[in-house]
């Protein structure tokens, strides 16, 4: 299955990375790459996720960060709609 990065999630990954990095660069890039690893692991597991909050979304809790990814999937494609703290206010729609 194909991994694909709505424009959102895209710059939220960006924006947390940026966060991290200006107290702990090295723990930027552990984080960047813990992501990276288990949203790739959803191509091949699609629905390892829980059911997500936003109707039609699932979310996976992204192992060893304070991080959630929304994301939906249909044959081939899986789409990460955004990467949220887990303590930040859900939005209605992805």
């Amino acid at each position: 299955m194909r991994v694909d990065w709505h424009p959102l999630a895209r710059a939220d990954l960006a924006e947390l990375v940026a966060y991290i990095a200006s107290e702990n660069p090295r723990a930027a890039y552990r984080v960047h790459d813990e992501i990276r690893k288990q949203i790739n692991l959803l191509a091949t597991y699609p629905e390892i996720g829980r059911p997500g909050r936003v109707r039609g979304t699932r979310e996976l809790a992204i192992t060893g960060t304070p991080y959630i990814a929304a994301y939906r999937f249909a044959r081939d494609v899986l789409t990460v709609l955004r990467l949220l703290h887990g303590a930040r206010r859900w939005p209605r729609k992805l």
